[in-house]
């Protein structure tokens, strides 16, 4: 058959070339699919949880603010209370050029199974001044926002689901992929088993209206790039090891100053976090061959030492 970039990975691994794990990264850009239509594209791919539950009420209202807030000339935005947020005027005295604010209307959310169009109820305040065309199209922009946040996924729900199918949970790993930029992210190193997986997650986003893109880049099997990739592998599993045993050794020392109570949950929880990681050297096995031992070795003892921490 004729070689070119769609059949090139089929026409290597024909040659016996084994794919080492492959790269990956992503731009993305005006967002906005239905948010049922894309959990269940996830689930589909087997990445599911990484969709999260559906939005808070309140956290709805208040990215709904921030929105709200581009071109708002002399509209003052402020939260009310955890479900409210009201839309204050600013108003310049035409003799003495004083400023003052008045609060006119205010947002309120309702957490409650209603219809989305219902969630958001726009209230006049009392004894205020009636609010201006300004304030009204501020909050006719929150309303509406507030039901795009409910009902779509959008860029910066997109980004976060895309980092959580890299990392995965606490407790499953998912993609098991190790972050090759630490401080900002955005490129990540993915295991051998999980670029079919990945590659399906990023043909649903490119197929995607808006223009974002997930690129997967396969990386495949010689001396150089298994030393490459074992080293990147290993470097990031010992980091993230360190940062539990720090976490546990301050959480030993809170408990011996009786400030935190060892519990059951609390060894757990940390148990938990080892296993995930060993869950993750396990997806890298063959890429990191006889390092995998000693980074089991690692996990296991850390293991025991929680398990320590109950006897205190």
């Amino acid at each position: 058959m004729e070689t070119i970039v769609q059949n090139l990975e089929a026409v290597f691994a024909a040659g016996g070339r084994k794919v080492v794990g492959a790269f990956c990264y992503w731009s993305l850009s005006n967002v906005e699919v239905n948010r049922q239509l894309w959990r269940d594209t996830m689930e589909s791919i087997g990445l599911g949880r990484a969709v999260g539950r559906e939005p808070r009420a309140e956290a709805m209202l208040s990215d709904a603010a921030h929105l709200a807030r581009s071109g708002a000339d002399g509209i003052l935005l402020r939260r009310v209370d955890r479900y409210s947020w009201g839309i204050i005027e600013e108003v310049r005295g035409e003799s003495d050029n004083v400023l003052s604010h008045s609060h006119v209307l205010t947002l309120t959310v309702q957490p409650s199974a209603v219809p989305v169009g219902q969630r958001v109820l726009v209230f006049a305040v009392a004894g205020a001044p009636v609010a201006g065309d300004q304030a009204q199209r501020v909050a006719a922009k929150m309303v509406a926002a507030c039901e795009n946040i409910a009902q779509n996924v959008l860029t910066t729900d997109l980004s976060t689901m895309l980092t959580t199918a890299m990392h995965g949970s606490t407790v499953r790993p998912m993609l098991g992929a190790i972050s090759l930029r630490d401080r900002t992210g955005g490129l990540y190193l993915l295991p051998p088993g999980s670029v079919v997986q990945a590659k399906a997650l990023a043909a649903a986003v490119n197929a995607l209206a808006g223009g974002s893109r997930v690129d997967v880049l396969t990386l495949y099997a010689d001396d150089e790039n298994l030393a490459t990739a074992a080293q990147s592998a290993k470097a990031s599993f010992t980091a993230q090891l360190n940062v539990l045993r720090e976490e546990l050794a301050a959480f030993q020392a809170e408990a011996k100053e009786a400030t935190k109570d060892v519990t059951d949950r609390n060894v757990d929880v940390r148990l938990g976090r080892l296993n995930s990681l060993d869950q993750r050297v396990s997806m890298w096995s063959e890429v990191l061959g006889d390092v995998r031992a000693e980074l089991v070795a690692s996990i296991e003892a850390a293991k025991a030492d929680v398990v320590a921490a109950l006897g205190l």
